[in-house]
């Protein structure tokens, strides 16, 4: 089985954001925001609200802010035995 995955790549002024993961298998890591996208989600409902976990301080984006820029299939970091679809916007 493959899990869907999203990521969000916030890009200004020539800078991308990245942050450190904490609570993860990854930790201390540097990754892009995202995450696991759950069941009955779309995969822009997932990176909506994985965007409002990960970034705080009342943070938002809309559905119209997220641009669908690729998607690929791979190992996951966390586990060389699971494989994860990750689409990034």
């Amino acid at each position: 089985m493959i899990q869907k995955v999203v990521g969000v790549a916030f890009i200004e002024d020539g800078k991308l954001l990245i942050v450190q993961s904490h609570r993860s298998s990854k930790t201390n890591s540097w990754t892009f925001v995202g995450g696991g996208v759950e069941e009955g989600e779309t995969l822009i409902e997932a990176a909506i609200r994985e965007v409002g976990e990960e970034i705080h301080n009342n943070f938002n984006i809309t559905a119209d802010d997220l641009v669908e820029l690729f998607t690929f299939k791979e190992h996951a970091a966390s586990d060389p035995n699971k494989m994860i679809e990750m689409t990034f916007f």
